[in-house]
């Protein structure tokens, strides 16, 4: 199982997508992320969006 870990965004979603395509191009099976996603950077709404976009609901 490969896991990506994401820390401290801080709203940049341009980093995010970064990683989020590094994480889908090794085929990592989960997401953790460690908190301080928004807060200082330019682009929140973006940020939440695109990590709500790789979310799942355990059920």
């Amino acid at each position: 199982m490969k896991i990506g870990i994401i820390t401290d965004v801080h709203n940049n979603v341009i980093a995010l997508n970064s990683m989020l395509k590094l994480f889908e191009k090794n085929e990592c099976d989960e997401i953790i992320y460690c908190g301080d996603i928004i807060g200082i950077g330019p682009f929140p709404e973006e940020t939440v969006q695109g990590i709500k976009s790789t979310l799942t609901v355990a059920r």
